[in-house]
């Protein structure tokens, strides 16, 4: 990951003003190391966490559409056994599912 966040701070060569926005995580002591002409010019690299979301408003509104019928979470899930965490990660490197869910103490 951080290879791929410096790609994104210089990819916008041609637009000082770029905005890289960073939407995953890495674990604690990851460091990213920028050349810092990647940052001039206006450049900005920005962490992001759940979106940004207003937890206050955001969730009613996802519990809404989930009632309405029009958020397929049960077609975005999948849950797997702990034993089955290499098949959770091959589906989701095939794309037969977007979130794998791990279920911790089931065979």
């Amino acid at each position: 990951m951080p290879s791929s966040t410096a790609q994104a701070a210089c990819a916008a060569r041609g637009l000082p003003r770029g905005t890289a926005c960073l939407v995953g995580s890495a674990r604690a002591g990851v460091d990213v190391h920028l050349e810092m002409r990647a940052l001039q010019q206006g450049r900005i690299v920005r962490g992001y966490v759940q979106g940004e979301s207003d937890v206050q408003t955001f969730l009613p509104r996802l519990i809404e559409l989930y009632r309405a019928d029009t958020l397929p979470i049960d077609r975005l899930v999948r849950h797997y056994p702990h034993a089955a965490i290499n098949d959770a990660v091959a589906d989701m490197l095939a794309g037969t599912t977007i979130k794998a869910v791990l279920q911790i103490g089931t065979a």
